[in-house]
């Protein structure tokens, strides 16, 4: 099939957001790439994340956002985007979307893997000790 209704798929839920996602499970004919259709509600947070396979190219179709970027040099980039803007997080990097305007804002992601792997911030913390025995 060379088609996918990716708004009728099953969302990802997350806090204040809904994502579907378009990769080779769900759209076998994906080969190299994936897609996101990314939904925040005023006020949410997509929070820290990073994918250790995938760089990702996201087009920010209605709404305000606040992206943050952290690279390897543990210097944060903070991006203020509009509708029609376009913004490129490295592969690996640790970031995040924020919600800043008064309506739901709408992102469509682009990631260049078919299966891309996403590491949560909150995931990676929790399984770090917290104080040497």
């Amino acid at each position: 099939m060379n088609m996918l209704r990716l708004e009728k798929s099953e969302p990802l839920l997350l806090p204040k957001g809904k994502m579907y996602r378009a990769n080779k499970k769900a759209f076998p004919v994906l080969n190299g790439l994936s897609m996101q259709s990314f939904h925040l509600d005023p006020g949410g947070i997509r929070e820290p994340h990073l994918h250790p396979d995938a760089a990702q190219l996201d087009y920010l179709v209605t709404g305000r956002a606040r992206v943050g970027i952290i690279g390897p040099d543990g210097a944060p980039q903070l991006l203020d985007m509009e509708a029609g803007d376009v913004c490129f997080i490295p592969q690996g990097h640790l970031h995040w979307i924020e919600n800043t305007g008064l309506q739901p804002l709408h992102f469509l992601l682009t990631l260049s893997h078919a299966e891309p792997q996403t590491i949560e911030l909150s995931a990676m913390v929790a399984g770090a000790p917290i104080q040497a025995k």
